[in-house]
């Protein structure tokens, strides 16, 4: 009896499970990013399969990514944030189709949130830049009139890394919906022969009086242009149970449980 109800439950829990995004996504591009104080415009990637837009990044070979109608190619054209400028506080989220991909047109990526700013320093302050660069620790983050920018400077020798996190769900139906994967990650591209601090100062020239882009710098600076020649990005897909699957485990295991009981009454019988 212990056995068939055992059985019977292992099937319950077993029966709902089915395929779903899951691994690592891998992507780089040789176009590069043009970021401005609020924005991040992803640049057509000459390099991808195909090449050029609307591609601004190609799948790499970190990618172990799985799903039904997979695998990924190595190369494969990927489009970001349909091809328009990402513009904190603007851009609406979520976003579905965040990722699309040039081969697999119904492995889609919907964008639900952004950041938040992870940067840290030895001055407790994440928007102070000129500490980052006089310590050569830790990172910042821009203080753009009041708000701190998701966007984390990191200091690597005379160069920064500015990395910038994304999350939302996943799918390989062509649509988000129940079962939908959890995917997280960031870009991460290298702005070369520029610390924090210069970035800082770059976008607002008088960043250091108060470690902050003011208004008007806003409004003076805030269609100033940084190209960044190259833009790399690693993303964690995960699984999400779907929906019935905990309860199925839940009575896949009382059966287990319930033919466990019979079989010691019967013993003690």
């Amino acid at each position: 009896m212990k056995f068939k109800l055992g059985l019977l439950g292992l099937i319950f829990s077993l029966g709902t499970c089915s395929a779903a995004v899951m691994g690592v996504l891998g992507l780089g591009s040789d176009g590069g990013v043009n970021a401005t104080i609020t924005s991040l415009t992803f640049l057509p990637d000459p390099t991808s399969t195909p090449p050029g837009p609307p591609w601004d990044a190609a799948v790499n070979n970190t990618t172990t990514l799985s799903f039904t109608g997979g695998p990924l190619t190595v190369g494969e054209g990927v489009e970001i944030n349909q091809n328009a400028a990402f513009v904190a506080g603007v851009t609406p989220i979520p976003e579905d189709y965040f990722f699309r991909f040039a081969a697999h047109p119904l492995l889609d990526f919907e964008l639900t949130g952004v950041g938040p700013s992870t940067a840290f320093n030895t001055s407790s302050n994440p928007s102070n830049c000129a500490i980052v660069d006089s310590s050569h620790v830790g990172s910042c983050s821009l203080n753009i009139a009041g708000f701190l920018s998701p966007v984390v400077l990191a200091i690597s020798g005379s160069s920064t890394i500015a990395s910038i996190n994304f999350f939302g769900l996943a799918s390989d139906t062509g649509s988000i919906g129940a079962g939908a994967s959890n995917w997280t990650g960031s870009f991460s591209p290298t702005i070369a022969s520029m610390t924090p601090d210069q970035v800082a100062t770059y976008f607002c020239p008088d960043y250091n009086v108060a470690n902050m882009c003011t208004a008007a710098d806003l409004a003076s600076f805030g269609g100033k242009i940084l190209n960044i020649p190259s833009n790399s990005g690693s993303f964690v897909v995960t699984l999400t149970p779907e929906p019935g699957t905990a309860a199925s485990i839940l009575i896949g295991a009382g059966l287990v449980a319930l033919g466990t009981r019979i079989k010691r009454r019967r013993r003690n019988v």
